[in-house]
């Protein structure tokens, strides 16, 4: 998430997936444009004048016939947020958010300081085991660059910070904790009882391609795309498959995960009246890298008083449980976001296609 000083307040950015859609702009003459589409817990706006940014369900819906029930189809894995340009990154047109035309989305930059982390101090045999990110700045539609710093070499431990750079000024930064794997000390060790179950693989087929996120409440008996299925007060869980952060380049276990956590203030604040909360930041811890591109994320508690909240969530795949994700969130009460209205967007969208 942004913190954006030109919008009233904080701009919520809960990455599920990516898609891209054809649909139209206004004025005469206009021919349709490829815009970004990215899962977005607040109301339909404009990315530009007369552009209007869908979310990945009712993207999908439109490419696959209009029902937005159906599974949506996955982009082509060449796609990415960013295309190489030199020593730097040129945001490419789904890299921007909703909120802006000329503004790259939260996720596409955690996952762009966590590939410059992990390409550049991932070596030596150490493992990145907790990944913390602060967005504070809109980074725009242009060339931006990432440069890493190694804090810290040990002989079991290794720091290392990055920072997103746009026109001489930083516009993110994020900060990895490397360790040596070793073996496993002797004693039984508590875990919570029950862990997270996936969706069957004929619910959700494995992908080599993103896909739409799916998601699942302990009130709803089953893992669905609608939204409003799931908006009551119990548990709530999203499973998902991120976009590339580079153009043809498969994103690392460790920048998949570090993409997919980001959703973690997703499932913790999303209440029987919608999503009232908006998180700053986000801590990533790994007991091991996550095996395939599909992750779950299952929530695990959400405290909140005066406004203020913070989250925890399990990410998991089909081997289990591999690492825990925190967020802290403030209060957006007065833009409280229903997951009926989620449902309108996407019967809009539907509408939208030609």
């Amino acid at each position: 998430m942004v913190l954006a000083p030109e919008i009233d307040t904080p701009t919520m950015i809960e990455h599920a997936a990516e898609r891209v859609a054809r649909v139209p702009r206004s004025g005469p003459g206009v021919e349709p444009v490829l815009v970004a589409v990215l899962y977005l817990p607040g109301p339909a706006r404009s990315v530009a004048d007369g552009e209007r940014a869908l979310s990945p369900t009712a993207a999908g819906a439109v490419l696959a016939g209009g029902d937005p029930r159906r599974q949506a189809r996955a982009v082509d894995s060449s796609h990415g947020y960013f295309a190489v340009d030199g020593r730097g990154f040129t945001p490419n047109r789904m890299a921007a958010s909703q909120w802006s035309a000329d503004q790259v989305v939260g996720p596409a930059l955690c996952g762009l300081l966590a590939r410059a982390l992990d390409n550049e101090h991932a070596t030596d045999g150490f493992v990145p085991v907790r990944l913390t990110v602060d967005l504070f700045k809109p980074a725009r539609m242009h060339e931006l660059s990432v440069s890493t710093t190694r804090v810290r070499n040990g002989k079991r431990i290794r720091l290392a910070d990055a920072v997103v750079t746009q026109d001489g000024e930083p516009a993110a930064r994020a900060s990895v904790v490397f360790l040596q794997p070793s073996e496993q000390p002797p004693g039984e060790i508590w875990t919570r009882d029950r862990q997270p179950v996936p969706p069957s693989l004929e619910v959700a087929p494995p992908s080599d391609l993103p896909t739409a996120p799916l998601w699942h409440s302990d009130d709803s008996a089953h893992w669905s795309r609608v939204p409003s299925e799931h908006e009551n007060g119990s548990r709530k869980r999203s499973w998902q498959h991120p976009v590339n952060v580079v153009d043809g380049e498969r994103p690392s276990p460790f920048v998949v995960a570090a993409m997919a956590a980001e959703q973690t203030s997703m499932v913790t604040n999303w209440s029987s009246a919608g999503v009232g909360f908006i998180n700053t930041d986000l801590t990533l811890a790994l007991v091991r890298m996550p095996e395939g591109a599909d992750i779950g994320l299952e929530a695990d508690n959400h405290l909140s008083r005066d406004g203020i909240a913070a989250g925890t969530a399990t990410l998991f795949d089909r081997h289990g449980a591999f690492g825990s994700a925190m967020i802290t969130a403030v209060s957006n009460a007065a833009r409280q976001i229903t997951a009926s209205h989620l449902d309108g967007v996407i019967a809009s969208a539907s509408g939208a296609r030609r």
